[in-house]
């Protein structure tokens, strides 16, 4: 909304306050809010609809950074994964420990409260946020591999100014497969994943399957990753 805003030119000198949850904070926010809200000062929350809100923060603190709510239990564990066990009655799931696929650390935060507050790192699991919707990308992968013709596949997830764009699944195919192949994965991709037909209803063209010869790899390690992540200018 700010990105967009701020590219049409569009002023809110009276807004005070934004509250942010679902997506981690990114630079480019805060110099889409700068330019177009420049009196707005960020409040943040994060969880996950099994956890419900985990913490919160204020703008003295970090944007990755954020303090437990005291109903709720954070452990990091192995690999700096992070799980959490919800102890108020008035939560969706009382008593059970989750892990979303974040990892973080425990800091001492910016802003002076006292007490542990937990930084997230990110995420360390194949599910990538679009569009505000977490994308299962081995689900993805596999469902394309499983294909006659298909050998490999990869998610290409191109950003501009940190927001997500189109999103593509690249496939590298043999002579056996069928020309219409990448129109009907698309297809049957749009009508079966509930993140891809809810994040692109408004543009379906903005999700392409296409065919291709290769995928993109590290060029220094040679991996190739299941999916990518690419800046666009």
């Amino acid at each position: 909304v700010f990105g967009y805003a701020r590219d049409a030119g569009i002023k809110l000198p009276d807004l005070r306050k934004v509250l942010w949850l679902g997506e981690a904070w990114s630079a480019q926010l805060d110099q889409d809010i700068a330019a177009v809200a420049p009196n707005a000062r960020r409040w943040g929350m994060f969880g996950s609809t099994e956890t419900w809100v985990v913490g919160t923060n204020t703008p003295d603190c970090p944007a990755d950074v954020f303090h437990p709510l005291p109903e709720q239990l954070v452990h990091v564990g192995a690999g700096g994964l992070l799980d959490f066990t919800t102890l108020s009655p008035e939560m969706l799931n009382l008593v059970l420990r989750y892990q979303t696929g974040d990892a973080g650390q425990f800091v001492a935060c910016a802003c002076g409260r006292p007490g542990k507050a937990l930084r997230v790192l990110g995420r360390r699991d194949s599910v990538v946020q679009v569009r505000g919707l977490g994308l299962h990308v081995d689900d993805i992968i596999a469902r394309v591999e499983c294909e006659p013709g298909v050998s490999r596949a990869q998610v290409l997830i191109p950003e501009q100014r940190g927001r997500v764009t189109p999103v593509d699944v690249l496939q590298v195919t043999g002579p056996d497969a069928a020309p219409d192949l990448p129109a009907r994965l698309r297809s049957e991709l749009r009508a079966s994943i509930f993140t891809i037909s809810t994040a692109f209803q408004h543009d379906p063209q903005s999700f392409r399957v296409t065919a291709v010869d290769s995928l993109i790899s590290n060029e220094r390690t040679g991996k190739t990753a299941s999916f990518v992540v690419r800046e666009q200018s």
